[in-house]
């Protein structure tokens, strides 16, 4: 994973997700990153992504970045915990999968956010992959 988030290095690893989903033929995306606060580093939109998915990419990366964890990880520990979402008191935080965290090396330090939506939320979270794993 990457060792800190630069424009350019962010600018490739969406490039080369956005290649990969549109190679796919699948509904178009959006993806997000965030930094590690959760404050919008990037956002991509394909040709045809309906406007409801910013938004919702964009709160995707946000949570992961904030929560330290996936978006389906969120989800299962609400589900767990028997707790409501708002329970958090951020009105941003989603539980839709799709989010990864993205971690500094070595440390494992939260250093960001990916949030992808317009597929299924297995099919975001592919997608999210190949931008954490090319960064």
């Amino acid at each position: 994973m990457a060792q800190s988030l630069s424009l350019s290095s962010v600018s490739k690893a969406v490039g080369r997700a956005l290649e990969s989903a549109g190679k796919e033929g699948g509904l178009p995306v959006t993806i997000a990153v965030t930094d590690g606060h959760g404050e919008l580093v990037y956002l991509a939109r394909m040709d045809g992504a309906p406007e409801r998915s910013v938004p919702i990419a964009i709160n995707k990366a946000y949570t992961s970045a904030k929560m330290h964890r996936h978006t389906h990880d969120f989800n299962k520990m609400i589900k767990e915990r028997a707790r409501d979402i708002s329970w958090f008191g951020d009105p941003r935080f989603t539980a839709l999968g799709g989010g990864a965290v993205l971690f500094k090396d070595e440390t494992k330090e939260c250093i960001g956010g990916v949030g992808v939506s317009g597929r299924t939320s297995e099919e975001d979270f592919e997608i999210a992959g190949i931008v954490v794993q090319n960064l």
